[in-house]
């Protein structure tokens, strides 16, 4: 039964690759009424990357909407039978180093944003107690990350928190 569930899986996959390779070459062609359909399948992941990597909320919304101008513009230079998502997750880490070069941001300043929205992104638990030590725990593993060199911490962001396979 659960290969059965893989399978399933795996062909609704592959169905929705197609699918979006359809509306990208739409878009390519100049029917860029689709492209919406991308951002919204899309838009959650890369402000959480942008997030991950900035610490900053609305920076990272901010940076996740110029990711998508950005890939807007330039899809016709997508090449077919690449993944969409890792080229746009490309653009979103260039925008973010850009956002973080331009700022002169040191390691030091970033880590001292993690207090504001760090729990953005944790998990519902049962008990408030078990949430605070969630949260605390999280805290934690995001100041950590961001004592990374960035080209280290967006390794880890693509790799571990997005699950993204090691080659994208």
């Amino acid at each position: 039964h659960e290969e059965v569930d893989d399978r399933d899986r795996a062909e609704a996959a592959g169905l929705r690759q197609v699918e979006e390779q359809r509306i990208i070459e739409l878009c390519r062609s100049g029917d860029t009424g689709l492209y919406r359909t991308l951002v919204d399948r899309y838009k959650r992941a890369v402000v959480a990357v942008t997030y991950r990597l900035v610490r900053n909320r609305h920076e990272a919304e901010e940076l996740a909407q110029q990711t998508f101008v950005n890939a807007y513009e330039a899809i016709a230079s997508f090449r077919p039978g690449y993944k969409f998502s890792s080229w746009l997750y490309r653009i979103a880490v260039n925008n973010c180093k850009d956002y973080l070069k331009s700022k002169k941001r040191t390691e030091t300043g970033i880590e001292g944003e993690v207090r504001g929205d760090a729990g953005q992104f944790s998990a519902t638990f049962p008990d408030p107690e078990s949430a605070l030590a969630a949260r605390e725990r999280g805290e934690s593993v995001l100041r950590a990350i961001q004592k990374l060199p960035l080209k280290y911490r967006v390794v880890l962001v693509l790799k571990d928190l997005e699950e993204l396979p090691y080659e994208e």
